[in-house]
């Protein structure tokens, strides 16, 4: 049993540090997309997009968040 331990141990940090690295890149980008000022029709349609996208996102990570615990929700647990 020790050695799944230290095999978790082990991989967990690097899989954490990967995640982290892939979230904040992402965010950097979604930052950077939301300050922009579209000025063509076509830049105008990219943000709307990546406005439906996001949106989505968001909303399947809050129905996530609340199946896990519907208590933050005002739900019960």
């Amino acid at each position: 049993m020790c050695f799944v331990v230290q095999v978790v141990n082990d991989i967990l940090p690097v899989k954490a540090r990967k995640e982290v690295d892939r979230l904040s890149a992402e965010l950097q980008d979604a930052q950077f997309k939301l300050e922009f000022m579209p000025t063509t029709t076509l830049e105008y349609v990219e943000s709307l997009t990546f406005l439906d996208e996001i949106q989505e996102r968001v909303c399947l990570s809050l129905v996530c968040v609340q199946n896990l615990n519907p208590s933050l929700f005002g739900g019960r647990s």
